[in-house]
């Protein structure tokens, strides 16, 4: 099936940055103020918890500390006691079967 769209060549790339040496070194200066000398942090982060074979994303602070996860850090642990003892984890929120609580 052929395709309407159509790419044509760029004949010359344009560099439109200022070449005047006040607005350069106006621009580099406003750079290297605003650049931390610590190492950057990608925000979110991804990894992949190969136990549970999930994607965990990780939100940063500025220092590389993790502040939070999705899943939770609660609901790794959760998981990886579900594989550690076989139990099976109830999401439904009802109180379980052998329970001493009682429903109306």
């Amino acid at each position: 099936m052929p395709s309407d769209l159509s790419v044509r060549p760029v004949s010359q790339i344009v560099d439109v940055r200022p070449t005047t040496p006040t607005a350069t070194s106006a621009a580099t200066s406003s750079q290297t103020a605003t650049k931390p000398n610590s190492p950057m942090y990608p925000n979110p982060s991804y990894r992949l918890d190969p136990a549970l074979g999930m994607v965990v994303i990780e939100f940063m602070s500025a220092g590389g500390v993790v502040r939070s996860s999705l899943p939770t850090q609660q609901q790794l642990d959760a998981y990886h006691r579900e594989l550690d003892t076989g139990a099976k984890l109830d999401l439904s929120g009802a109180p379980p079967a052998n329970s001493d609580v009682k429903t109306a």
